[in-house]
């Protein structure tokens, strides 16, 4: 495809951490692409394998704009790509998922088609423990409050690697430096929140790209690091200034908190559970007492209810 400003239609976005296991097949991947006006982006996020020397060596044959940096994480890492993106669209790609030999070829033609589209998200496959499953959507436009309303729902999962995205349209959008759970989510929330993008969902298309859910990443679920990551994304949901989408965003808020906390009772990680529970004495008056009533309800924790009632001198449990 030809670019009269000499910059390639696409910029593909890979950030890695010891992806040693995965880079081979990853690599042939994107040797056998269809649609060949890419420019490939790598951000080797601190890692201490291997990972290095595989990209170094494949940048021998492919072309490759190799950034090595120490671990940031991958919202800064992403960061870093985006600031080296010449390309007309973005999109995302990680090097433990698969893709199809047309996966850059139908998001661009698909976005290509369709006029005046800023964000366009495509279908993917889901895959866990030999499963899969469609991710999909409805098919048509959306407008910016109805893409909300589904993104803090979790009627849409906003994963990038779903999504080719204009450039022009996110020249002034960043993924949050330190938050690294849920940062898709935060990214197209403040892409579509600052103004009036396009946005289509081609919900009726068969995925060219499959989320390979890895046993490593589940077990890390309910982990102490995982907690630290959730109570920065929690801190900073609430935080935020109050806007018609408040009550939407602390409820997916406080989704998050409630998926941690059930990841840890079924690993038996008691000590965590405590660590957590202690945290929601401590968010106080920013929890609602339904939402406490949940945690109680599901998880027998029986005293947490009026522990804080009494801290917020609602009064007696009945």
């Amino acid at each position: 495809m030809e670019n009269k400003e000499n910059n390639p239609t696409v910029s593909l976005i890979t950030t890695v951490y010891n992806g040693e296991l995965y880079l081979k097949k990853y690599f042939n991947m994107i040797q056998n692409q269809s649609f060949r006006d890419f420019e490939l982006i790598i951000v080797d996020d601190g890692s201490n394998d291997e990972t290095g020397n595989i990209i170094e060596n494949h940048a021998k044959t492919i072309a490759i704009n190799y950034i090595a940096c120490e671990h940031v994480g991958v919202s800064q890492a992403r960061n870093l790509g985006l600031s080296e993106a010449k390309g007309n669209y973005i999109m995302f790609a990680d090097v433990d998922d698969e893709f199809d030999d047309d996966f850059i070829e139908s998001y661009v033609n698909e976005i290509s088609g369709r006029e005046h589209v800023d964000i366009l998200l495509y279908p993917i496959n889901k895959t866990f423990n030999g499963k899969t499953e469609k991710v999909s959507f409805s098919e048509g436009r959306i407008n910016r409050n109805d893409f909300l309303k589904q993104l803090y729902g979790g009627d849409l999962n906003g994963w990038l690697v779903q999504g080719i995205i204009k450039k022009t349209s996110i020249v002034d959008v960043e993924f949050i430096k330190d938050i690294n759970y849920a940062e898709d989510f935060l990214f197209l929330k403040s892409a579509v929140s600052r103004r009036n993008l396009q946005i289509y969902l081609s919900g009726s298309k068969k995925p060219k790209y499959t989320y390979v859910v890895r046993a490593d990443s589940v077990t890390n679920v309910g982990s102490k690091e995982t907690f630290e990551k959730v109570r920065a994304l929690v801190e900073y949901l609430m935080d935020e200034s109050a806007d018609e989408y408040v009550n939407m965003r602390r409820t997916f808020a406080k989704r998050q908190l409630l998926f941690l906390f059930r990841q840890t009772i079924e690993k038996n990680n008691f000590v965590l559970k405590e660590e957590i529970q202690e945290y929601i004495l401590e968010m106080g008056k920013n929890i609602d007492l339904n939402f406490l009533e949940r945690v109680r309800v599901t998880y027998s924790i029986f005293s947490l209810k009026k522990v804080i009632k009494r801290k917020i001198g609602v009064g007696n449990d009945s």
